[in-house]
């Protein structure tokens, strides 16, 4: 199969291997395009630099706030980031995987930290992209995790030209959400094409028809639905034609249950058959009712 599934590690584990303080990392293929780049490293933040691309590894203690103070904690560490790529080669984000410390806990006023969370990256992509209209067209693709840690961790992959979002013609915008997800919604693409549309660069992708979580509880059936998600994005991309089965090369897998990942690694090898690797990181998604999400790579296959 070309299939090479990395050792099982959970989002806390992550955090005492040697890519600490800035765990955990982003997914293997991200890393190694940057092994022979040059690196700056600072006690919050570490930069990678190669070619045309810059990986941006940001942290920030939030694991003890709550409400509003967690808001403005994610609002620093994006302006913070912003402030980094105006000086950056590679100064357009492409792909940003946020890490937030006990994403489910209750965050006051009836929310929890994932909507914080969105709270303060809503609030500061609207000053960096102009208006919520201008979403559809700037915004990275990006996931949003949890993890047992303590820190707010962000990692950008960063491009010198803008990426080409992405919509799932089976999906919702995610800035377009009712409000029954928060009183301010998720901001992100779910897929960036780049390299003159030759590579996809695939957010984190679920059981999620429209706004919908489907299959709450049915694993099997929300693998399914998640590898419905994957493909339409990649017949998005790159044309009706386009065989997601051939062009997906590689993939990570948040699980949230420890025991589910032996099945799904069953699911993947017969569904994703081209995949050169797999990471795998547990903890907790954004939706307590989602058992699984994947995000990965996808080349165009002529």
């Amino acid at each position: 199969m070309g299939q090479n599934v990395t050792a099982a590690k959970s989002s806390q584990a992550v955090a005492t291997t040697r890519a600490a303080p800035f765990s955990p990392p982003p997914p293997a293929w991200a890393l190694d395009l940057f092994r022979t780049g040059k690196k700056s490293l600072a006690a919050d933040q570490k930069i990678c630099r190669t070619g045309a691309q810059a990986l941006i590894s940001l942290r920030i203690p939030t694991g003890d706030l709550d409400g509003e103070a967690l808001e403005s904690a994610v609002g620093r560490t994006y302006r913070k980031l912003r402030a980094i790529l105006e000086s950056e080669v590679a100064r357009h984000p492409l792909r940003i995987w946020n890490f937030v410390p006990g994403i489910l806990a209750p965050a006051g006023e009836g929310l929890n930290r994932y909507m914080r969370f969105n709270a303060g990256r809503y609030r500061e992509f609207l000053s960096w992209f102009g208006d919520e209209g201008a979403f559809d067209d700037k915004a990275p693709a990006a996931s949003a995790v949890g993890h047992l840690g303590h820190d707010f961790v962000l990692h950008a992959l960063c491009g010198r030209e803008p990426a080409r979002p992405i919509a799932n013609p089976r999906q919702r915008a995610a800035h377009r959400y009712s409000k029954k997800f928060g009183p301010i919604p998720p901001c992100f693409a779910r897929a960036v094409a780049v390299d003159s549309n030759r590579q996809l660069i695939i957010g984190g992708t679920a059981s999620v028809v429209d706004e919908v979580s489907m299959h709450v509880g049915d694993l099997p059936r929300q693998l399914i639905e998640t590898r419905e998600n994957l493909h339409a994005l990649v017949k998005a991309a790159f044309g009706p034609r386009a065989d997601p089965a051939a062009c997906i090369e590689q993939l990570r897998v948040y699980h949230v249950r420890r025991e589910d990942r032996q099945f799904i690694e069953q699911f993947l090898k017969p569904n994703f058959p081209c995949v050169k690797s797999v990471d795998f990181l547990q903890g907790d998604l954004c939706r307590g009712n989602l058992l699984v999400e994947i995000e990965g790579r996808a080349t165009h296959a002529e």
